[in-house]
């Protein structure tokens, strides 16, 4: 799902001899304001935006007008196109809008273009889930890159949040353009899996989930992002992990109204742990392990495994890939012999979202077979056109 945002660029300051350094006039900061608020509301927990901030980089060209990307790309054979901002973050400031957390501003004269990403998991030094992210803008490339990815899940808070991006502005701006608007978009795939006890018919039994999870998945993966296009990744080619969405044992069961022969058995829908996974190809199956345990005197229970090709199902339309921006949920109906999957697709929304976490070392566990029955930031900055950052 698309995000777009304000950048309120400023004036700035320091001179420099150089014929293409810019000239700065400190006088209004560079500051990022939401389009809509009500989007960031709903978005962010506790009014946070994007968590607590996203990168940004910013290239300088001595054109006093507006000029495209290939003005800015023809100024690297010649020197005129440097670099204004190198991957520094920006942060929510007292007025509520965002900045750098050292401040810029707009040079005197020139133009800029932008290109941004925003991956929380990079400011916390313990929780890392993007080795790298690049950006190359020269001659010959418009690229930013997200090196070795690996998926998270959902926070106990309730709070998972997507690695974002936006893509080089088009044109670039100069200090009379008071609003830059920058469009940013969802990088991986948000996954949900739901349980409910099949109604019809009605079991009596009890029935205990004692697993679910998805094999053959990629557990990583690099995305690239060329130009003014989308997001498009490389899962690793090892797809031997398996990803365990309920490794506990949960008893499903009805909502019920009603006593003796007016009684009516409703279904209860049960939300897994939510995933954001690594946008790939789908050759993966979606394995459940429960236990049946009769009502009767004997009480006597079986353990089945069901397992069930994603690109196969019966019911509804199935999958082939995860696509990035995009929301995936599974719903099981769980019988005494049989499962039932039904997918469904929808773009993603804000709801429940917003702050990527590492997966734990083993949540990856060791290959299996699918039809194997058992369960078992540095703050600093060296930048010229900052003011105050020492």
């Amino acid at each position: 799902m698309k995000r777009i945002f304000l950048i309120t660029l400023a004036i700035a300051a320091l001179a420099s001899c150089s014929k293409t350094a810019p000239v700065y006039e400190p006088t209004e900061e560079i500051t990022i304001t939401p389009v809509n608020e009500n989007i960031t509301k709903s978005m962010m927990p506790e009014g946070a935006f994007l968590g607590e901030s996203f990168n940004v980089w910013s290239w300088f060209n001595p054109a006093s007008a507006t000029s495209n990307i290939a003005t800015f790309q023809n100024g690297f054979t010649n020197g005129e196109t440097t670099m204004y901002v190198n991957e520094k973050p920006f942060v929510q400031k007292s007025n509520g809008k965002w900045g750098g957390k050292v401040s810029y501003f707009w040079p005197s004269v020139g133009s800029l273009v932008f290109a941004g990403y925003h991956a929380p998991a990079l400011t916390d030094g313990t929780n890392n889930t993007v080795d790298q992210v690049t950006y190359t803008f020269n001659g010959t490339e418009n690229k930013m890159v997200f090196s070795n990815v690996r998926q998270g899940k959902v926070a106990a808070n309730g709070y998972s949040e997507d690695i974002m991006y936006f893509n080089m502005t088009p044109s670039s701006y100069n200090k009379s353009s008071l609003n830059v608007s920058v469009d940013f978009k969802h990088a991986l795939s948000w996954i949900t899996v739901t349980l409910a006890k099949r109604t019809d018919p009605v079991i009596d039994a009890k029935i205990t989930i004692k697993n679910v999870s998805f094999t053959n998945v990629a557990p990583s993966g690099t995305g690239t992002v060329l130009g003014d296009k989308d997001i498009t990744w490389v899962a690793d080619t090892d797809k031997a992990a398996v990803c365990d969405i309920l490794n506990t044992d949960m008893v499903i069961d009805y909502d019920t109204e009603g006593e003796g022969v007016n009684k009516v058995y409703k279904s209860h829908v049960y939300t897994l742990e939510e995933h954001l996974f690594i946008p790939q190809d789908i050759e993966g199956f979606l394995r459940v392990t429960y236990s049946v345990t009769s009502n009767d005197n004997d009480h006597s229970e079986f353990t089945e495994t069901y397992v069930v090709n994603l690109t196969t199902l019966k019911e509804g339309k199935a999958q082939t890939k995860w696509e990035p921006g995009k929301h995936y949920t599974y719903n099981l109906s769980i019988g005494t012999d049989e499962i039932t999957v039904t997918p469904n697709v929808g773009a993603w929304t804000p709801e429940g979202l917003d702050m990527l976490i590492p997966l734990p070392e083993d949540w990856y566990d060791t290959p299996k077979d699918p039809d194997d029955d058992t369960t078992g930031d540095d703050d600093t900055t060296g930048d010229d056109n900052t003011a105050g950052n020492e």
